[in-house]
């Protein structure tokens, strides 16, 4: 079977990306993200490392085609957050791939007990298939008919070894 994501290299965020991350935020503003929210992103963005961690993932010619980053709340916790996909290559396995990306790192931190998301219901089943579990739900809590989405990731023994494989299996490797 071909890999779909030949080709595509993920790495670490760099000052550079900051562009072309912003452009997938926007493109990505109408009905999933609050145009509020652009300028916590800048924030986080602009105080990496401090902040926590981000990566990219560049498509075959080099653009920028979805980025995320890892928040630490504590030792034990960590926060995926910023996950976008430019949406032209929505539906292509690339969220899946960043998901996976980002929980990789996550699981090679001994520490890290547990990763939560906050995210629309339009995202809660996304996460849910890599086995997050419901924490709360606030409806509305975003805004009207945006509702909120607390969700929990424990880092078992188990968990990090299913994301070892299925990163095996899709071919993904992250580059510093």
């Amino acid at each position: 079977m071909p890999n779909k994501l030949e080709g595509f290299k993920a790495r670490t965020y760099q000052n550079k990306d900051m562009e072309a991350c912003m452009a997938i935020f926007d493109a990505n503003a109408t009905g999933f993200r609050l145009p509020l929210e652009k300028k916590d992103l800048v924030r986080f963005l602009t105080t990496l490392p401090h902040s926590g961690l981000a990566l990219v993932l560049e498509d075959r010619s080099g653009a920028v085609a979805a980025c995320g980053g890892i928040l630490f709340r504590t030792a034990e916790e960590a926060v995926l957050c910023w996950g976008m996909v430019d949406p032209n290559w929505h539906g292509k396995g690339l969220g899946e791939a960043l998901r996976l990306l980002r929980l990789s790192l996550v699981s090679g931190m001994d520490a890290v007990k547990r990763v939560s998301v906050t995210v629309s219901q339009h995202d809660a089943e996304f996460f849910q298939e890599q086995g997050f579990q419901a924490d709360t739900v606030v409806q509305d809590g975003y805004s009207a008919g945006l509702h909120k989405h607390n969700l929990v990731l424990e880092m078992t023994g188990f968990t990090r070894d299913k994301i070892t494989r299925q990163c095996g299996e899709l071919g993904l490797s992250f580059q510093k």
